[in-house]
């Protein structure tokens, strides 16, 4: 039998930003623009074009299947503006930390 992710239903159809933790460490940090349940859904069953969910989907089904737990945090966090022009407050968050944290599962931000 081939290990598959399974989608919860309840997650968020909001935007925001979400977070893949392990041991109380960040692994990834990315923005689902579209709303968490449509990004989670990619990373569930990738296309064969998505190179970042079919990385992360074999990533997670790698760490779960070595007995780890990840754990997925998400937020969502209001736009705000900067004299008088609208400000992203969720791709400034996810930008924020990548830029701060070193994530290993983070190609775009992953420090040498």
């Amino acid at each position: 039998m081939q290990n598959v992710l399974v989608l919860d239903p309840a997650l968020s159809k909001e935007r925001g930003v979400y977070a893949f933790v392990k041991d109380d460490i960040a692994l990834y940090v990315g923005l689902a623009t579209k709303g968490v349940f449509r990004r989670f859904r990619s990373y569930c069953r990738p296309g064969k074009t998505q190179r970042t969910s079919i990385r992360l989907n074999a990533a997670l089904i790698a760490s779960v299947a070595a007995g780890e737990v990840i754990d997925i945090y998400t937020v969502h966090p209001p736009d705000q503006t900067w004299n008088g022009m609208p400000m992203s407050g969720d791709a400034g968050l996810e930008l924020g930390l990548i830029e701060a944290f070193n994530l290993p599962w983070n190609i775009r931000g992953a420090k040498s």
